[in-house]
């Protein structure tokens, strides 16, 4: 079993769910969201909002922005900015939108636009980006977000995007777990679901409070994470021998939602014989000790 010491992790995040990439041209060098409350900003292009900070932004009145760095050729002329827009996709669906000849796009008013230098900001309430009136309709949610800024070179009408995943639906639960405990270790094996494509990492939660089963994990627990590739694993913990412990696992997805807790193991904690205490329950009379009276002092 691989043994998990409580350390952050380095996620690479799985492509299959982010079909309609944010489009660029060389007229902008440089895009980034601009976002607060975030859970991930992936690649500056694309953030993750997900059920905590979708709460946050709309209980706040917050904005979210796409900011671009115009690279216009100098001496060049019939370049400029086009227009400014937004619009929305069902995640993992492929087909780009082309804001200038279709309806699927809303443009955005100049008022919400702000320049310094070669800088272009473009903002907009996350509320209207979302179509989402308050925190308690952060649930059910999974799609791309864009805010968009063409520009034209002649009759030549060029997109740049920024994204933001808007993920507001839990992950499902991982099953069958099975743990044991003792002094130093929590060891566990639990089967994944097969269902979960953007699983970030698994979390165990182990408590000597009653956990329930189907419920999301109390703050109160403590918890260590699982690579999203690993089933098994050996966690180093110290604990109170003979003490109840209550262990459950849950899986996160990209957007740091977490789902409700699998099956709660419920173990009594095995007392671990260290060398010295092995030494002797196997006849070791030696009581240990410094010897200075030789030439070559030893240490039992």
């Amino acid at each position: 079993m691989k043994k998990i010491i409580i350390t952050s992790l380095l996620i690479a995040f799985p492509s299959s769910l982010q079909a309609l990439d944010p489009e660029s041209s060389t007229q902008v060098s440089a895009a980034k969201v601009v976002i607060n409350d975030v859970a991930e900003v992936v690649d500056n292009t694309t953030a993750y909002v997900g059920i905590s900070e979708c709460k946050a932004l709309l209980s706040n009145d917050r904005s979210l922005s796409g900011e671009f760095t115009i690279n216009f050729t100098d001496g060049e002329d019939g370049q400029s900015i086009d227009n400014y827009y937004y619009f929305d996709q069902t995640r993992g669906v492929s087909t780009k939108i082309d804001c200038a000849s279709g309806e699927l796009c809303t443009t955005i008013a100049s008022d919400k636009v702000t320049a310094s230098g070669s800088s272009v900001k473009v903002t907009i309430d996350f509320s209207t980006l979302s179509d989402l009136n308050g925190p308690e309709e952060c649930t059910g949610l999974d799609r791309e977000f864009f805010i968009r800024m063409t520009t034209k070179n002649d009759t030549v009408i060029s997109p740049n995007d920024v994204r933001f995943i808007v993920d507001t639906i839990r992950p499902n639960t991982p099953s069958e777990l099975r743990a044991t405990a003792s002094e130093g270790t929590i060891a566990v094996e639990f089967v994944p679901d097969a269902d979960v494509e953007d699983v970030k990492e698994y979390t165990i939660f182990y408590s000597n409070k009653v956990l329930v089963a189907g419920e999301l994990a109390p703050s109160s627990a403590k918890k260590a994470t699982v690579d999203k590739d690993e089933t098994t694993a050996s966690i180093s913990v110290s604990l109170e021998p003979d003490e109840i412990l209550y262990i459950g696992i849950a899986s996160t997805d990209d957007a740091s939602n977490r789902s409700v807790l699998s099956n709660v193991v419920q173990t009594r904690i095995v007392e671990t014989d260290d060398f010295w205490e092995s030494y002797k329950k196997a006849g070791g009379e030696e009581e240990g000790g410094c010897s200075s009276t030789q030439s070559n002092p030893s240490w039992l």
